[in-house]
């Protein structure tokens, strides 16, 4: 055996059988209990591993306690010769090890346990649902609302990629808070989640309210859940499958306002349902840049042009809807993204960056273009991408910058263009380099053709004027 060279860290998962396949515990129950020892650096390391072995043996993780590093384990509870038997099976080759299954026995749901939410909300195939489930409700609410003295308990998840200071503000004025990843380490807590409390006496509250919303750095809710249980909740979300990557999964930003609205769009009624167990409603900040659900109404929607103060203070009221069939909560499969989810995921995201790069356009170059015409060319820059191999977001609005700038009929009304873009000799930024490069001679080149246009025009009309002159007098009837 290999010696042991990373930490050890110790868990204890609730998982549930994949329909179709053999219970490897005694007892026919869908659900097991075990404790897991994973060499891992970091309790997300942890759980990364621990998905990708459940999901070989054809299992669905529906609940983690007691996750710590073994050492530390020991230390609060004292010695236990299973567990470092158990230990002792890893190795370089083998660093997931399980104890003995144990069946478990599933009792009633309770409001706010994130451990017992998956053993109830389970996936149906899409040929069980007989009818197209209602939407989910979407309105909206002025931020002030929330803080009155009869409204439910305010929460906040503060994403620290797009609030740096969120850290300082948190230890400065000290509401209860708890980060959604269980790393220590600072510079992964800066990039992290945090989950906030936000109380009407605390100075934080009114910091995150007057917070720019067009940062997209926090989602709202109201829950009467405690600080633990709805971490509990959420960390469950922070790591999903897709089809993006079948051998591991990935981290889900639903805390970002826009992928949370997206969600509410894209995943099945019951999944939207467990994700919101322990929530009453969430609350997303109102931006250009946040797609507006078509089932989703606003007091007075906005145009993408209008200004980003006439957001401040606007929330989007988000929630599943009442009501939902009996047979959308049903099935037996855990919470995955699905490929047709995925792909919605992947439509309205692409929606979101066409109005992102129309706004970017307008504000580059105002009226020069109507805001259709904006989005018209955002709409055709990726296309344009796609056919010349050119893909990055610098890339598209490069290009949408020159349909901007010499019209829809570019590039085919510009050969020297189309050399620069079908150049295989060269990198997809080296081509859009030059092509970018190229541009003010194209639009010396528009302006000449114009130039022109204007004058052969001009002389066409002053030679029929010219003839209109010499023979007027005959229909005059006089000489």
């Amino acid at each position: 055996m290999s010696s042991i060279t990373r930490p050890t860290w110790i868990g204890q998962c609730q998982v549930r059988v994949h329909p179709g396949h053999d219970i490897p515990w005694a007892g026919n129950a869908q659900d097991g209990r075990s404790y897991v020892v994973i060499q891992a650096d970091t309790q997300n390391e942890f759980e990364a591993a621990l998905l990708t072995s459940l999901e070989e043996l054809h299992l669905d993780l529906t609940g983690l306690e007691e996750v710590e590093p073994l050492l530390q384990h020991f230390a609060r509870q004292g010695m236990s010769r299973p567990l470092v038997e158990l230990a002792q099976q890893l190795n370089d080759d083998n660093r997931v090890v399980f104890g003995r299954f144990e069946p478990v026995n599933r009792g009633p749901l309770q409001a706010g346990n994130a451990e017992t939410i998956d053993t109830q909300c389970r996936q149906e195939s899409d040929s069980s649902i007989t009818h197209l489930p209602p939407p989910p409700l979407g309105s909206e609410v002025e931020w002030g609302s929330l803080l009155q003295s009869d409204a439910e308990p305010l929460w906040a998840i503060v994403d620290g990629v797009n609030w740096p200071e969120i850290q300082s503000l948190l230890s400065e004025h000290l509401p209860p808070h708890a980060c959604l990843y269980s790393t220590q380490d600072v510079q992964s807590q800066a990039i992290a989640p945090w989950l906030v409390r936000l109380e009407p006496d605390n100075p934080i509250t009114y910091i995150v309210q007057a917070r720019p919303q067009d940062s997209h750095a926090l989602i709202l809710f109201q829950s009467q859940s405690q600080l633990k249980a709805l971490r509990d909740h959420f960390r469950l979300f922070t790591l999903v499958w897709t089809p993006a990557d079948e051998q591991a999964p990935i981290y889900f930003r639903f805390y970002d306002p826009r992928v949370l609205t997206d969600l509410f769009s894209a995943l099945d009624p019951w999944k939207q349902t467990r994700f919101c167990a322990p929530v009453s409603a969430f609350y997303v900040p109102l931006s250009p840049w946040l797609r507006v659900p078509e089932w989703a109404k606003l007091d007075q929607p906005l145009p993408l042009t209008a200004a980003l103060d006439s957001y401040q203070q606007r929330l989007l009221k988000l929630a599943p809807a009442d009501n939902l069939p009996d047979n959308v909560i049903t099935g037996s499969r855990g919470f995955r993204i699905t490929a047709k989810e995925f792909e919605q995921f992947g439509f309205l995201n692409a929606c979101r960056q066409q109005n992102s790069l129309a706004i970017t356009l307008h504000q580059h170059y105002a009226e020069r273009c109507s805001m259709d015409d904006y989005l018209r060319y955002a709409a055709l820059a990726p296309k344009l991408g796609k056919q010349f191999d050119c893909h990055s977001t610098k890339h598209v609005k490069t290009l949408a910058q020159c349909l901007v700038l010499l019209g829809e009929h570019f590039p085919q009304n510009y050969p020297q263009a189309l050399t620069f873009l079908k150049d295989k000799h060269k990198s997809a930024h080296e081509r859009i380099e030059g092509l970018w490069q190229w541009v003010p001679q194209g639009l010396l080149l528009q302006k000449l053709e114009s130039t022109y246009e204007q004058q052969v025009g001009h002389e066409s009309n002053d030679n029929d004027q010219t003839m209109e002159d010499l023979f007027s007098p005959l229909k005059g009837g006089t000489q």
